[in-house]
């Protein structure tokens, strides 16, 4: 047939115990050349241990890795592809295709346009040149005069037009907060950034800044965990107060976990996401992704389920450009600057989906409870320790962050 075949499931055929109907799925699948690639035990019980669960390829060399997920949720493990594999050969084509197709190119960027200049402006800017080249060559007092004239006018009917234009953009977008925003920048003073120069190899200021940015997470960590145990600063976090128990879980239909996710639903995704924003580290912009989506869809679709049903989130995901903002004093200080991460606009995709379907289970629940309330914090919490304990070991999963003001929880 010249195509790749996959088949995997519960055949409710035991691979690992000599049986009829095993020999007879052995031969159907070497007739059509049919690889098993799962081959360690995906059912264990008390008594009695079966590979029930499996997966078949044409192909088995198009295949990066494959094994079996060890879980108690069930007394199936689920098999699966390696979510870091999958992704590094989907960046590989992806992005060689575009390297390829649509490379980056280095271009002119023109000035700003002046859409309010008219054809009669055109010809005064053209008279006042004339006319000081003119006093440039005869040095005349009545050249001087004549050329003055013809620059105060031009200089006002710009200003007048500009007046006007800038109003009638204003009063046709008033309703459009985007679109006026973009009137307003385009119609006020730029100024160029200056270029920040550092003493330090760049090497080197790149390294000390990195270590600081990358140690405030874990020192803010440490600090709060500190004041969270100390009932005299505030008084509704302490964790003694929330009567519950380490095997406090929620009832088995009112369990959380992330189910898989069509492609239509990522689509709605990707196009809902503005195109303007700055890329990640693969400087791929959304506009990209978008244009992209009819070849790409199935297989992020594909990866994103794989990172949800299995306790893992791309480590490339997690790598981010970081652009140091001063903030006040010396530059050179990495204490005096703050962090903007750029991440790739693929991580901000599969976020989302788990964003909503996390705040849909937490809406549908009741378990965020309202505002007004003082236990909304120490209810979040609770439901946050129980779902990360419960369906992930330590050391793995999803990192799921919680901030909490006077008005609303996150």
């Amino acid at each position: 047939m010249g195509k790749l075949i996959i088949l995997l499931g519960d055949l409710n055929c035991d691979m690992l115990k000599p049986t009829p109907g095993l020999a007879s799925l052995i031969k159907t699948t070497k007739e059509l050349n049919l690889n098993q690639l799962i081959k360690s035990p995906t059912r264990i019980t008390e008594s009695s241990q079966t590979l029930v669960d499996v997966i078949f390829v044409s192909s088995p060399r198009l295949v990066v890795n494959s094994g079996v997920i060890e879980t108690c949720i069930s007394d199936h493990f689920p098999v699966m592809d390696n979510v870091d594999e999958k992704l590094t050969i989907f960046n590989e084509i992806f992005l060689n295709t575009l390297d390829k197709h649509a490379p980056v190119k280095t271009i002119k960027v023109r000035g700003k346009s002046c859409p309010f200049i008219t054809p009669e402006i055109k010809a005064s800017m053209i008279k006042r040149d004339q006319l000081h080249s003119l006093f440039r060559k005869t040095r005349d007092h009545y050249d001087w005069l004549n050329f003055r004239e013809a620059r105060n006018f031009t200089k006002t009917a710009l200003v007048n037009a500009q007046k006007e234009y800038v109003l009638k953009e204003v009063q046709q977008h008033r309703n459009n907060t985007g679109s006026l925003w973009k009137v307003i920048k385009e119609n006020i003073a730029y100024r160029e950034r200056e270029s920040v120069a550092y003493s330090k190899e760049p090497k080197l200021v790149a390294e000390e800044f990195n270590h600081f940015f990358s140690t405030i997470g874990v020192n803010a960590a440490k600090k709060a965990s500190t004041l969270i145990q100390d009932p005299s600063v505030y008084p509704a976090r302490n964790l003694s107060d929330v009567n519950r128990t380490d095997n406090s879980y929620p009832e088995e239909n009112d369990r959380f976990s992330f189910p898989p996710v069509s492609c239509s639903e990522i689509r709605n995704i990707i196009l809902a996401m503005p195109s303007n924003k700055s890329p990640g580290k693969d400087k791929v912009s959304m506009r990209v992704i978008k244009h992209s989506l009819p070849v790409i869809l199935g297989p992020l679709t594909d990866i994103i389920n794989c990172s949800l049903s299995s306790p893992s989130f791309p480590i490339a995901w997690k790598e981010a450009e970081v652009i140091p903002l001063l903030k006040d004093g010396n530059h050179e200080e990495a204490s005096n600057n703050r962090p903007l991460s750029l991440l790739t606009f693929l991580s901000k995709i599969c976020e989302k989906v788990a964003l909503n379907q996390f705040g849909s289970y937490l809406m549908k629940n009741k378990k965020i409870v309202n505002p007004p309330e003082r236990e909304q914090e120490t209810s979040l919490m609770r439901n946050i320790e129980s779902f990360d304990r419960r369906y992930y070991p330590k050391g793995h999963g999803w990192e799921i962050g919680y901030c909490t003001d006077s008005n609303r929880s996150i």
